[in-house]
């Protein structure tokens, strides 16, 4: 079972596209907790950074700038 399939369909609205990313087809870069018996999808740094980076929002910036510098700590570049 895919991890869109594990969640619950009433508690929240889930997109499971970003702009053209499709988070079926990347699933590696979706990690799913769980609080309080409801799973959660959480992006990983790689994918937060192929959405942020195309976004033109302006709070989005700040979330580029820490990725930068997370990236950095990592030794590695931010991914295209």
């Amino acid at each position: 079972m895919s991890w869109w399939a594990a969640l619950p369909s009433s508690t929240a609205d889930y997109s499971r596209t970003t702009g053209d990313i499709d988070l079926l087809v990347d699933p590696g870069h979706v990690h799913v907790r769980e609080l309080d018996g409801v799973k959660i999808p959480f992006a990983n740094p790689d994918l937060l950074w192929r959405m942020k980076s195309r976004s033109l929002r302006p709070k989005d910036q700040g979330d580029l700038y820490f990725l930068r510098e997370l990236f950095a700590a990592e030794g590695r570049q931010p991914p295209e």
